[in-house]
């Protein structure tokens, strides 16, 4: 059985895992941790490629690497489709829009960060390593004047984006 959490880590059972199936290609073809929690429902005995051996048979039959991501493009869990319909709403990738392999692959490298209310997020005078994208929650930009005193500039939802 294949498990994700969506975006309030709410556990969403998402498919069975039949004779013939596969899973773990995510991670090791975008180096990502795993997408999925995966639970045995009765005895198992599985089988591996561990990742070097697995690109090594990529680079040597790219075949294969094409088929797997084409199949990655399949996978239609409600959690990679909300990051996605909000990511093809960024005006960044305009000119990307009826590019699904696009999204699929920016889906898989996003980090995913969660914090608690009242908890700064970026500061001012950091540097900027990164665009983030609010899946969900509510955000307040806001300054301090010169007595310290908090201003809320705007209040940012789902879908919007700070860097």
């Amino acid at each position: 059985m294949v498990w994700i959490k969506d975006h309030r880590k709410k556990n969403l059972f998402v498919q069975q895992i039949l004779k013939g199936d596969y899973f773990g290609e995510i991670s090791v073809l975008q180096s990502t941790p795993r997408t999925a929690t995966v639970k045995s429902s009765n005895y198992s005995t599985l089988i591996s490629i561990e990742k070097p051996v697995f690109h090594n048979l990529c680079s040597s039959y790219p075949d294969l690497l094409l088929k797997i991501k084409h199949k990655t493009l399949s996978y239609k869990d409600p959690w990679k489709l909300l990051k996605i319909s909000l990511l093809k709403e960024i005006d960044y990738f305009s000119e990307c829009r009826h590019d699904d392999e696009f999204f699929d692959e920016i889906h898989y490298s996003l980090k995913e960060e969660n914090f608690e209310k009242g908890i700064s997020i970026i500061n001012a005078g950091e540097k900027c390593s990164s665009i983030i994208f609010i899946v969900d929650g509510v955000l307040e930009l806001v300054v301090y004047d010169e007595h310290g005193k908090e201003h809320v500039l705007e209040t940012l939802r789902q879908g919007d984006h700070i860097g």
